[in-house]
């Protein structure tokens, strides 16, 4: 199995390029929202107590199992992936460990989108979503977002999303 793996921070575009990718080449998107959704569901009824963006961070390795799990499961040969993988591209020890978790990805393509960050707050204002709270309360969007330590490749996120995706696809065909 080959996998795209599209990450970034928050507003970067990452579905919007997955989902663009996958149309194009007739792949499966598999995204870290929609992939944990059910999960989340159900650690949201066990903890009534919590706001979304606690649920969210408590269970984050959580949910990025079940994102793994979903790789490993699904029967193409290419796939694409989606989510913010922060943690694990500053930690080639953490990406590693969650590519094991993945199964058998021969080819990995480690896509990594760079947004002006006021740019990426306005888009996050915009969506106005539940997990983006702490993002628009402490202006986390507008930090400098360190570069991954792991293999990866840099798409520029302020170009059109056509330009985006030929961009990725050229990289990978």
């Amino acid at each position: 199995m080959r996998l795209i793996v599209i990450a970034g921070p928050a507003g970067s575009g990452k579905s919007t390029l997955a989902n663009s990718i996958a149309e194009d080449l007739g792949i499966p998107h598999l995204d870290f929202d929609t992939v944990s959704q059910e999960i989340m569901a159900i650690r949201q009824n066990e903890n009534p107590e919590l706001s979304e963006p606690e649920l969210l961070e408590i269970f984050k390795s959580e949910r990025y199992s079940e994102l793994a799990g979903a790789i490993r499961d699904c029967s193409r040969d290419l796939v694409i992936s989606s989510g913010p993988f922060s943690q694990h591209a500053q930690s080639p020890k953490l990406w590693s460990a969650w590519l094991g978790e993945c199964g058998e990805a021969e080819v990995v393509d480690f896509i990594w989108l760079h947004l002006d960050p006021e740019v990426r707050m306005r888009r996050i204002i915009v969506r106005d979503s539940p997990r983006d709270a702490r993002v628009r309360k402490y202006d986390q969007g507008l930090g400098r977002v360190p570069w991954p330590m792991i293999d990866h490749r840099v798409v520029d996120a302020g170009q059109e999303i056509e330009a985006q995706c030929r961009e990725v696809i050229r990289g990978i065909l």
